[in-house]
């Protein structure tokens, strides 16, 4: 909503986000998303989770393979 230039995308049957995407310039521009859970035939359990500090406001430090730990103000 707004003025951002991102944008989810949700299942009409089930309210399931399964696409997103946008345009971030200080995370190298366009991206998009695709929630794996959604995909027949793929074992998330085979691949690796990247996670961002995004409830900080913490995208300049990138992603680590662990969660990252909530800072309360």
């Amino acid at each position: 909503m707004g003025d951002s230039p991102n944008f989810r995308k949700f299942c009409k049957r089930c309210g399931v986000q399964c696409f997103g995407g946008g345009f971030v310039q200080a995370l190298g521009g366009e991206f998009a998303t695709v929630n794996v859970g959604c995909m027949e035939g793929v074992d998330v359990a085979l691949h690796s989770i990247q996670y961002w500090d995004g409830y900080n406001n913490n995208w300049a430090a990138g992603t680590r393979p662990q969660p990252w730990p909530r800072q309360h103000a």
